[in-house]
């Protein structure tokens, strides 16, 4: 899991059809999702975009600069940022665990929960 599959996964959710309507494009969500592509394609283009959860969180507070400055945002929403690609980044390990293992994946929310608690431990790792 990579900061390219993130931005891929941000496009593919940026492209619906909310965005094509004038009155709708302007949403909270969208532009939240917008903002999210633009911290996406800034970190990529300072910590390239094989860059994963372990070297986004080794980052200096230079490179977070950096992010900020093309993104054209604060300190604060690169940190946010990290932490959500972070937590990305276990939910698809913890997926790639099930499949691998021939174990169901979550198929919804309350159920991915569930399977996050008793399955983080067995593919948590710190490098």
């Amino acid at each position: 899991w990579t900061l390219s599959h993130f931005s891929k996964n941000l496009k593919s959710m940026s492209g619906g059809w909310k965005t094509k309507v004038p009155f709708l494009s302007g949403t909270e969500q969208v532009q939240q999702v917008k903002k999210m592509e633009a911290l996406v394609d800034a970190a990529i283009a300072v910590v390239g975009g094989n860059a994963g959860a372990n070297e986004l969180k080794d980052i200096r507070k230079k490179e977070k600069l950096m992010i900020c400055l093309k993104a054209k945002s604060d300190l604060q929403e690169v940190n946010s940022l990290i932490a959500q690609f972070e937590s990305m980044d276990m939910l698809q390990r913890v997926l790639k665990y099930r499949l691998d293992s021939g174990e169901p994946v979550p198929t919804s929310e309350e159920s991915a929960k569930k399977v996050m608690q008793s399955d983080l431990k067995k593919v948590h790792t710190d490098g």
